[in-house]
């Protein structure tokens, strides 16, 4: 392909980086209108284009004065200042480069800078993962689910539309930017062994200390490490994951859903009607404090018995797991076993699902829901409702205590105290 054929199928748009983000404006590709994969030295650039339907897999790598550009999911066309060197393969000089351009298709591709050349990154559409080198890297996801991973030096991931996912290392890598965009987008420090802070305020003061790190206001999703993280949300709705270590989770305002993992965790709901959720293991002595809103605790994944009381104690969990549930926390959720759900003076909405399960709602005006399994339900103080309802005939008992109860039960489950 001639260089005047190459750049008449090509057009070139600006793609404006907000001062925030730290980085000048760079000049993007948009996506290629040719079939085959057609790469070029334009300039002081190397200029990929990837062939729409075809799931692109590019390598660029850097030997002596030349780059090699591979592409293992089509066969790639040289232009100027390139030749082939193989049927996945284009050899480019190297001499006077200072940036490479990818763009690739419409499906979902993957793009690994092994060099320590800085690059610009486009996934363009599909579920793309787009891997930086050790230089400074602008990382695209454009539309679709996209995974970026900027690896060393000072980068940019911008994940635009769709639920998209910055990747840290293992090690601090650099001050790294992350633009979520439209969609639900995660940070994600997995890999990481130490402690890391993020705060999704659009402040340079995430990751390792002095990593200096900024996940912006619109990420909505965080995964901590192995270490004692500090994990903290900001006004949507976040979902924040500690993993392992002893983290404290902060959702601040939202209905945010806050996973500890294993270790002795922290989870802090804020504003909002936040759920705190447990492993399906016993996962270390967590606390989690709802605060304003109606939040809600849930061991939906155990099939270990779970004993639950909103009391401000650390009796809660599989014994011996010490969890606290505090009073400002209204909704319970058992798990599969046999647990013991106890309420507060609050509305509580407490709820069995497997098991034969004792419920007590305490004071309040409580609806407790028994779920598959011989339960034994007690409204207590309060207007109530109990529903025993399992399909099985007189399995269940329902006793509405004081104050006027609904009860709802399948035929000869037992009802006391049930005035409606």
């Amino acid at each position: 392909m001639s260089l005047g054929a190459f750049r008449n199928r090509r057009v070139l748009v600006r793609a404006g980086i907000f001062t925030a983000l730290g980085a000048v404006p760079v000049l993007v590709l948009s996506a290629p209108a040719y079939a085959a994969t057609g790469t070029a030295k334009v300039g002081n650039t190397i200029q990929v284009n990837a062939a729409n339907n075809r799931a692109n897999n590019i390598t660029i790598t850097r030997a002596g004065a030349n780059f090699f550009i591979t592409d293992l999911g089509d066969t790639p066309a040289a232009g100027a200042g390139c030749a082939v060197a193989g049927v996945r393969t284009v050899r480019c000089s190297a001499a006077g480069v200072v940036r490479l351009v990818v763009n690739t298709g419409n499906l979902n591709d993957r793009v690994n800078n092994l060099t320590g050349t800085p690059s610009t990154q486009n996934g363009g559409l599909g579920n793309d993962t787009l891997l930086g080198g050790t230089g400074p890297d602008l990382l695209i996801g454009a539309g679709g689910n996209d995974g970026m991973t900027g690896r060393a030096g000072l980068d940019t991931l911008l994940g635009q539309a769709g639920n998209d996912t910055a990747n840290a290392l293992a090690v601090a890598d650099g001050r790294d930017v992350f633009s979520g965009g439209v969609g639900n987008d995660t940070t994600s420090y997995a890999n990481r062994g130490a402690r890391v802070v993020v705060t999704l305020n659009g402040a340079a003061n995430d990751g390792a200390p002095g990593e200096l790190d900024n996940n912006l206001a619109d990420v909505e999703n965080i995964n901590g490490g192995r270490g004692n993280d500090l994990l903290v949300g900001n006004a949507v709705a976040n979902r924040i994951n500690g993993n392992l270590g002893n983290d404290t989770l902060n959702g601040l305002a939202g209905n945010d859903t806050l996973t500890g993992g294993f270790g002795n965790d922290t989870s802090i709901g804020g504003l909002g009607n936040d759920t705190a959720v447990a492993l399906a293991l016993r996962d270390g002595r967590d606390t989690f404090s709802g605060g304003p809103g109606v939040d809600t605790t849930n061991y939906a994944a155990r099939a270990l018995p779970v004993n639950v009381t909103l009391n401000n104690i650390a009796n809660d969990g599989s014994a011996p797991e010490f969890d606290n549930n505090l009073v400002d926390v209204e909704n319970v959720i058992g798990g599969r076993g046999s647990d013991n759900l106890v309420g507060s003076a609050a509305a509580n909405r407490m709820f069995g699902l497997g098991g034969a399960d004792f419920i007590f709602g305490g004071a309040g005006n409580d609806t407790l829901v028994g779920g598959a399994g011989g339960d034994r339900m007690f409204g207590q103080a309060g207007n109530d409702t109990l529903n025993s309802v399992d399909g099985v005939r007189g399995n269940d008992r329902n006793d509405g205590g004081v104050n006027v109860d609904r009860c709802v039960a399948d035929l000869l489950d037992v009802k006391i105290s049930c005035e409606l």
